[in-house]
């Protein structure tokens, strides 16, 4: 092959990876302009509008076609790197108090658990409570998976259990959830345009779980996990110290980046470095079988076995309103539990 075939075919190549670059730079900023702009859909057509001038300067050399794709990039990076996030909006009820907790001694005093007893997907009395957790009392960890679009999707939670003296146990459930604004709802695709807050929110199992068995109607899982207590300690006071830097530093939810699966995963990997990324944590409907495979969900039955134990929206139904909720929901799951 000649020089001029190869300069020929380097050229090719180059002109195709650019017309790459200015497809998804294009289709970026177009999506970017809709949700960010003040005009949104008429400054998403225009920008979309730059992407074929663009590809048509990269195959014709004309420099000057770049110039309104150009233009209207920087727009959307000014407006995406511009907005900034707060704590001061009028919220939704469900997340209008962000979790905070302290430590002193082996008590932790937790403030804002949210205890509502939902009637309407929009619809509680909202009850925000002040609770204390001996941490010595710390015997389990649950994760809970809830099914709301197929089996790759689940918003993911998870339940640390104290048992008290007299034999009864009592569950403080931890969710990385999206702070939504008075009257507005969820989209995955705005959440990669900085238009949710990251929120924790701690809450008891009769409300995080009983809102999406009872009142939602989704698939919710539960999957006792198997860990050292020294492991599960640090992972509950990480979720706290968490709750405790949004409250002060508010953060941005991202679909992909910071949700409800890779926010615990991330927390779980400072405390075992050498925990493997994959595609299931993305995946989040499939992070409990992820789990499965690292012997963190105990392994002694098959998993495809487990995954029917573990629906619990039915016992949920059944456990509405009784003083032993977290028992009943909890019948026929296998026992894990710290050591």
């Amino acid at each position: 092959m000649g020089g001029g075939a190869v300069r020929h075919g380097f050229i090719l190549a180059a002109r195709g990876a650019a017309s790459l670059f200015l497809l998804g730079f294009g289709v970026w900023s177009s999506l970017a302009l809709l949700y960010l702009a003040r005009n949104g859909t008429l400054a998403a057509t225009a920008a979309a509008c730059t992407v074929p001038i663009a590809l048509w300067a990269v195959w014709r050399g004309k420099l000057w076609g770049f110039l309104p794709q150009a233009l209207a990039g920087f727009l959307a990076l000014a407006l995406f790197f511009g907005l900034k996030p707060s704590n001061e909006r009028v919220w939704a009820p469900d997340v209008a108090r962000l979790a905070t907790g302290k430590v002193k001694g082996e008590t932790l005093k937790m403030d804002s658990v949210r205890s509502f007893r939902w009637r309407a997907d929009d619809t509680a009395e909202p009850v925000w409570e002040k609770r204390s957790y001996d941490l010595d009392q710390l015997v389990s960890v649950d994760l809970i998976a809830s099914y709301w679009m197929g089996e790759a999707i689940a918003h993911t939670m998870l339940s640390f259990g104290f048992e008290k003296p007299d034999g009864t146990r009592d569950h403080l459930v931890f969710s990385a959830e999206i702070r939504k604004e008075k009257g507005e709802s969820y989209s995955a695709l705005a959440g990669f345009f900085r238009q949710y807050e990251l929120a924790i929110i701690a809450a008891d199992e009769p409300d995080m779980i009983g809102v999406r068995a009872a009142v939602r109607g989704e698939d919710v899982r539960i999957y006792p996990l198997a860990m050292p207590k020294a492991i599960a300690r640090d992972l509950l006071l990480r979720q706290v110290n968490l709750a405790n830097r949004l409250a002060v530093r508010p953060k941005y939810y991202n679909t992909i980046t910071a949700n409800c699966t890779t926010v615990p995963f991330e927390i779980a990997r400072r405390l075992v470095p050498d925990l493997p990324t994959d595609w299931r944590i993305l995946a989040s409907g499939y992070f409990p079988d992820y789990l499965y495979g690292l012997g963190a969900i105990p392994n002694g039955i098959p998993f495809a076995e487990l995954r029917t134990i573990a629906k619990a929206s039915d016992r949920a139904k059944t456990a509405a309103g009784q003083n032993d909720y977290s028992i009943v929901i909890r019948n026929g799951l296998p026992k894990a539990g710290l050591f």
